[in-house]
């Protein structure tokens, strides 16, 4: 995959403060809102949304009986389950002059369908649907299929994929603890996107979660971070580490979360300024157990640390180390040189 994966996200219709969350959204790069119309009064919302913020909607329908209303405003997409594939081809002709974005949804990050027999029966009725509007002259459609189990989730998306040759919207929902999100996310969107698959990414809040601006907000930071990991996001900052060996002479995992906690803040800070990380290309930290290999993997980082004997540690950038220091002063230190090189490429970039 190359360029940037536009990030969509999932917004139930009871969420609070939406007006501020859109807000939010807009500021940190979401591009598009999908909400869930249950109602007339949830299409005229969907409008407002559209007409207000600089967000494409995609309309959420489970009641087919709206289909008609909310095509009748000005929305630029929708997103249907199986059931609903009949009911649009009734308005094919609409969604192909209209250029409408039309998601054929099955399954979903909190779906209840993992009987084998009712997945396939879901896949089979949107690929029906999928072929009716392509022979109706629909353009614009992408499917959006989740299986909880990994396995199938990816080899069914392989399978439309190569079957069908329609765009994707891939679902990314957070786990509880951040860095095992980052990790167990980073792994099957790699996969995916590894085979070409994925043209945008939903992202929503698990089923246990409020739409609170604190879970909103640290969905938004952990999918962009889970992104940037896979180089489809701009990102201001990436934390590159090693796996750790019988080497390593730093307590590793520790010194990494101490590390992204203080250049969250101090990306915080630059955004407060006014100033984006990304804007400037980011930076790059490592955090390296040894100095046997550490600098040496991590010569592509703009600065790192690396462990030594004695419960001491090196600093080095670019590859090169500059200098030793006690274990207990390598963050603050780290901390004070990124900064630098931070201030610097601002200068440069004028």
């Amino acid at each position: 995959m190359n360029g940037i994966v536009p990030l969509h996200f999932y917004i139930e219709r009871n969420a609070r403060n939406l007006q501020d969350l859109l807000k939010y959204l807009v500021q940190n790069d979401v591009s598009h809102v999908w909400f869930e119309i249950t109602g007339n009064s949830d299409t005229v919302t969907s409008q407002n949304i559209s007409d207000s913020f600089n967000l494409q909607v995609i309309s959420v329908i489970k009641d087919k009986k709206l289909l008609q209303e909310i095509l009748k405003t000005d929305i630029r997409g929708i997103a249907v389950g199986p059931e609903m594939g009949i009911e649009l081809l009734r308005y094919a002709d609409t969604l192909k002059n209209r250029n409408i974005t039309v998601c054929l949804c099955a399954g979903g990050p909190d779906s209840t369908i993992t009987k084998e027999n009712e997945f396939i029966t879901s896949l089979n009725e949107i690929s029906r649907s999928a072929d009716e509007l392509k022979k109706a002259g629909v353009k614009n459609l992408y499917f959006n299929i989740h299986h909880p189990n990994p396995v199938i989730h990816f080899n069914t998306n392989k399978l439309i994929k190569d079957t069908y040759g329609l765009k994707h919207i891939i679902s990314l929902t957070p786990c509880e603890k951040r860095e095992d999100s980052v990790i167990l996310n980073s792994l099957s969107l790699g996969s995916l996107f590894y085979e070409k698959i994925g043209d945008a990414v939903l992202l929503r809040l698990p089923s246990d979660k409020k739409y609170t601006s604190q879970n909103v907000k640290g969905a938004v930071e952990l999918s962009k971070k889970i992104l940037g990991s896979c180089r489809l996001f701009p990102r201001g900052y990436t934390i590159i580490s090693c796996p750790t060996c019988g080497r390593c002479r730093l307590d590793l995992l520790k010194m990494t979360e101490e590390i992204d906690c203080k250049l969250r803040t101090l990306e915080k800070n630059y955004n407060q300024e006014g100033k984006k990380l990304e804007d400037v290309g980011g930076i790059a930290v490592a955090v390296m157990g040894c100095n046997v290999n550490g600098p040496g993997e991590a010569r592509s980082a703009d600065i790192g640390i690396a462990g030594r004997n004695n419960k001491t540690g090196i600093i080095f950038k670019n590859g090169k180390p500059f200098k030793t220091l006690p274990e207990n002063k390598l963050v603050d230190e780290l901390l004070i040189h990124t900064k630098n090189i931070i201030d610097q490429k601002f200068k440069a970039a004028g």
